[in-house]
């Protein structure tokens, strides 16, 4: 497979949604699995990891970034969920952690933010020039 796949997902304090998109955006492959936040943080961190390895079998190979959304406060610049209340999440370097294991790009947002974002290139706000996300 020569196509250039991105992993998404959105990460909640319930649930985790995994995702194969296209480069134009097009959804290919999505599973969801449960987040356990009350485990923990390396709890939640090795379901990251278990529902990345999940959705990519097969196409490794292919991927050439990851994008995640998260709940709370996040530092975009330096890839750090600052607080994130619902996960019991303060300061954690998730790009890093995504970064180390799968010698990707990564890229954080709020996940409010990236619905936003994504309304406005691929939704109902595509081809418009001002939008607001509720």
């Amino acid at each position: 497979m020569n196509q250039k796949l991105i992993v998404g997902l959105d990460i909640g304090g319930t649930k985790i949604d995994a995702g194969i998109l296209d480069t134009s955006g097009k959804i290919l492959k999505k599973i969801r699995i449960y987040t356990e936040a009350h485990e923990g943080l390396d709890a939640v961190i090795q379901r990251i990891y278990a529902v990345i390895d999940t959705v990519t079998e097969g196409i490794k190979s292919s991927i050439c970034g990851i994008g995640i959304g998260v709940p709370g406060q996040v530092d975009v610049k330096n890839g750090i969920v600052v607080f994130a209340p619902n996960m019991g999440w303060k300061n954690v370097e998730i790009r890093k952690l995504i970064q180390e294991r799968y010698k990707l790009p990564v890229e954080i947002e709020n996940d409010a933010n990236c619905g936003a974002l994504a309304e406005a290139k691929l939704g109902a706000g595509s081809g418009i020039d001002n939008l607001v996300w509720i």
